[in-house]
């Protein structure tokens, strides 16, 4: 067969699709490197994120169970050691070469910077490359943040009922250290009211309703009333109820130098001019089958004791009104850290507190169906208390300028029960 020499050179392969294959599989190999190694990037930076904020909040705990020692700082190192702890359980052992773990606290970067409470996590894995490795060598960092709040709560008092008027009643002098905030839960629009003989320095209220005021109102660190606000949930409705147990002691008198000890109490009368000292523990004042009297204590009685908390089951005897100063302090471990006063969940009386002379119970009062009302009689009694927990309350009712009910209420909320668990916040 004869081929003519011009189509046969016309036929002639020239190599371009030899080319075209070269460039094709550049491009194609740059894809797979791009998905292979983006995919584990983005799979990295997830696992990165989780430890970060598992350690964060490691550290966090560790912050809030210890709040009540170490104010939110970190002296013994514990709540890094947590982080880090976290961190290694997750992968992240922090070795300086694969993966490298930083933990701050307070933060040294974001809004809370500085911030004691806070613990600051920035977490760095270094990824070996893949495919990627014919454009570059060494490997591809993947780092993430996390900050989680330790602190124990700012709140001051939180008054749960959902709807009634006048749930928060405030006639006397009443200071919230700590920018500590009230919150009322109340949808009435008379739900919160200030008289116009009553001072409230606070960091601001939180009202599912509105505020009733015809007082003085000072707000600390940046605060103000808000209005239409959710209602906040019973932060210690988790806690288990206490029930009554140790040894029944039946109805006890005290007269001269006296030792109280834990346990279950019909009633606690204590003669004028008593010095008692309570060892720590609970004091069970009463028992549903039998409520009992409760505390009375006598004229220039004093009362003293640290880790004490008193379930009362006796209804409105907690009588302080004639004795001297009162100084307890609540439980700082366990699950009623920070507790001074509880009152069964179901029941609803109403308890006063009310004393001419000082009285310091520097823990929560919590009452979740119950109302309190705390009457400090005379312009130099002051009541030092944590925070109040409660279905209604009353402060300073029945103020009057010759005395009654016009002396001083601070409430300080970092020495109540944690009311505020470990959150992430950046």
């Amino acid at each position: 067969m004869y081929v003519s020499p011009t189509f046969a050179r016309n036929c002639r392969r020239r190599g371009t699709v030899a080319v075209f294959i070269a460039l094709c599989l550049t491009v194609l190999i740059g894809i797979l490197a791009i998905t292979l190694d983006g995919g584990l990037l983005l799979t990295e930076s997830h696992h990165a994120q989780a430890v970060a904020d598992a350690a964060a909040m490691a550290a966090a705990t560790d912050l809030w169970v210890n709040s009540g020692i170490n104010g939110g700082t970190d002296p013994s190192g514990t709540a890094a050691a947590s982080a880090l702890a976290t961190a290694s359980a997750n992968g992240y052992t922090n070795d300086g070469v694969t993966s490298i773990v930083t933990v701050n606290i307070p933060p040294e970067s974001g809004d809370n910077k500085g911030k004691a409470g806070f613990a600051e996590v920035i977490v760095q894995y270094n990824l070996r490359r893949g495919f990627s490795a014919i454009w570059g060598k060494g490997t591809l960092p993947v780092i993430a943040r996390s900050v989680a709040s330790g602190l124990p709560g700012s709140i001051g008092i939180l008054i749960l009922d959902p709807t009634i008027s006048d749930s928060l009643e405030i006639d006397g002098n009443l200071h919230i250290l700590n920018d500590g905030k009230i919150m009322v839960n109340s949808t009435d629009s008379a739900a919160t009211q200030v008289a116009n003989t009553a001072t409230l320095i606070c960091g601001g209220l939180n009202l599912t309703g509105n505020l009733d005021n015809d007082g003085s109102i000072t707000y600390t660190g940046g605060g103000s009333v808000k209005t239409g606000v959710p209602p906040v949930s019973d932060p210690l409705i988790n806690i288990p109820e206490p029930v009554p147990s140790g040894t029944n002691f039946g109805n006890v008198t005290c007269s001269g130098s006296y030792t109280l000890q834990p346990g279950i109490y019909t009633s606690i009368t204590v003669n004028n001019g008593a010095t008692v000292t309570l060892q720590p523990g609970i004091y069970y004042l009463g028992t549903k089958s039998n409520p009992g009297n409760g505390l009375k204590v006598g004229s220039g009685a004093t009362l003293t004791g640290n880790g004490i908390m008193f379930y009362n089951q006796s209804g409105d005897k907690f009588d302080l009104k004639q004795s001297g100063p009162v100084d307890l302090t609540p439980p700082t471990t366990g699950p009623y850290k920070g507790i001074s006063f509880f009152q069964p969940r179901d029941d609803t009386q109403e308890i006063h507190i009310e004393s001419i002379s000082n009285v310091k119970m520097s823990g929560t009062f919590y009452a979740h169906s119950g109302e309190f009302d705390f009457r400090p009689d005379g312009a130099s009694t002051t009541f030092n208390m944590g925070n109040y927990i409660c279905d209604q309350m009353e402060a300073g009712q029945g103020y009057s300028s010759s005395g009654k009910s016009n002396g001083q209420i601070n409430l300080n909320p970092g020495t109540a029960a944690p009311s505020q668990r470990p959150m992430l916040v950046e």
